[in-house]
């Protein structure tokens, strides 16, 4: 019996069983339609090039304003490709997460993730 106990409390304290909670949920998200979401994937920051800008009828300042998860510029990206248009210190990508969730950019230097 004190062998159970010592290997239950190993798990716990080592998080085994958060880490089962997040795995359990995430698999279950993970079962939802997904909703798409543009991320920049280098150093240097989001931005748009000047070709993306006309398409879309944006300024500069209004891209920082702009939702990652608009549509017309998920469609310009799937149409044109990611190198098209991005600005010249961006790698745009579209990420992926489940609908309904409560996604979030992670930002590190302009290296951005995309979290739920």
């Amino acid at each position: 019996m004190s062998d159970i106990k010592s290997a239950l409390r190993e798990y716990f304290e080592q998080g085994g069983y958060q880490k089962y909670l997040n795995d359990t949920i995430r698999g279950i998200l993970s079962k939802r339609p997904k909703i798409k979401v543009v991320i920049n994937t280098c150093f240097g920051g989001f931005s748009l090039s000047t070709f993306a800008l006309d398409s879309l009828g944006l300024s500069q300042i209004e891209v920082y304003d702009m939702a990652r998860d608009d549509a017309q510029l998920i469609a310009l990206i799937e149409k044109e490709g990611a190198a098209r248009v991005s600005g010249v210190v961006a790698s745009l990508k579209i990420a992926e997460a489940p609908a309904g969730s409560d996604w979030f950019i992670i930002n590190y230097d302009g290296v951005e993730d995309l979290s739920w």
